[in-house]
């Protein structure tokens, strides 16, 4: 098996963070990408910045996604910081929605850039926070 580069490794998590939201494993989201803690921003209009659990997140992703049908993320353009035990990593992401059901169009989607920060645990690397900033957005947004 070959071994990864740093720069490797850390961007596998940041590929599980959406390979396991897509496919809704939360179980390996939980495991194998988050920190305990941490800290959480996708930039909603009311909601504040806030450290979460791990299981907190994938709760709320759970019932959130569990009404659609399909989720589909895109990244591109990763930006790797690497500082001894910490990693930052920016990069543009396109996320894809799609309900059947919806009467009023059945996809949304969203465009924007992630700032990711992660740590390096004696088990590897782990996300510990989240930023999201939302550049715009297309579709029935509400898929009602």
């Amino acid at each position: 098996m070959a071994s990864f580069t740093v720069r490797e490794e850390i961007l596998e998590i940041v590929h599980k963070l959406f390979w396991y939201t897509d496919s809704r494993d939360w179980e390996k989201l939980e495991n194998e990408v988050f920190s305990k803690e941490v800290f959480y921003d996708l930039g909603r209009e009311g909601d504040l910045p806030s450290s979460k659990t791990f299981e907190d997140i994938c709760s709320f992703w759970k019932k959130e996604y569990d009404t659609l049908d399909s989720i589909h993320h895109i990244t591109a353009n990763h930006l790797v910081q690497v500082h001894e035990a910490t990693a930052t990593v920016t990069f543009n992401a396109t996320a894809s929605h799609f309900k059947a059901s919806a009467t009023n169009g059945s996809t949304r989607s969203y465009m924007g850039r992630y700032r990711i920060e992660l740590l390096k645990h004696g088990f590897g690397w782990r996300i510990y926070e989240l930023k999201y900033e939302r550049k715009f957005a297309s579709g029935n947004l509400n898929l009602s």
